[in-house]
């Protein structure tokens, strides 16, 4: 897809197309890019993507901020002139979240794109192993001391 219509860019806004971000991922990587800001950002986005763990695709809610974010400034970019680019800039900023369409509320700024929180000193999947292990363990040695291993 060379460029966007208003009827496609609508459709993916509002959530009939962008359902998670493997969603995101194939509109981005079956668009071609405009210009080479677009270029860039499409680059980044294959990077970054083919980074992500599965843990980070499919549960954690700050890197699906950060897909949505990176979707936005991509779709912004790639646009053919100044006058479309306000055009998608305001549909950005206006279109639904899909906590929106859950019935939650906007967790989305008024420009569209998400705040991200910083990102912890630990990530949280060494923390749930962490516990696991810390429990498979301790549960270990309470069975020994009862004698049932």
């Amino acid at each position: 897809m060379a460029s966007w219509t208003n009827a496609q860019l609508e459709s993916f806004l509002f959530l009939t197309d962008n359902q998670d971000m493997a969603a995101i991922n194939q509109m981005i990587a079956s668009t071609t890019p405009l210009n080479d800001e677009a270029s860039a950002l499409k680059d980044d986005w294959t990077t970054w993507y083919d980074s992500l763990g599965w843990y980070n695709k499919n549960v954690d809610t700050a890197t699906y901020d950060l897909a949505r974010n990176k979707r936005n400034a991509f779709v912004i970019a790639n646009t053919p002139d100044a006058a479309t680019q306000a055009i998608v800039q305001k549909s950005v900023a206006s279109a639904f979240t899909e906590e929106e369409a859950e019935g939650g509320t906007r967790r989305s700024l008024s420009t569209g794109f998400f705040k991200i929180p910083p990102v912890p000193l630990i990530p949280t999947p060494y923390k749930v192993a962490a516990v696991v292990g810390g429990v498979s363990i301790a549960t270990l040695v309470l069975l020994k001391k009862l004698y049932i291993l």
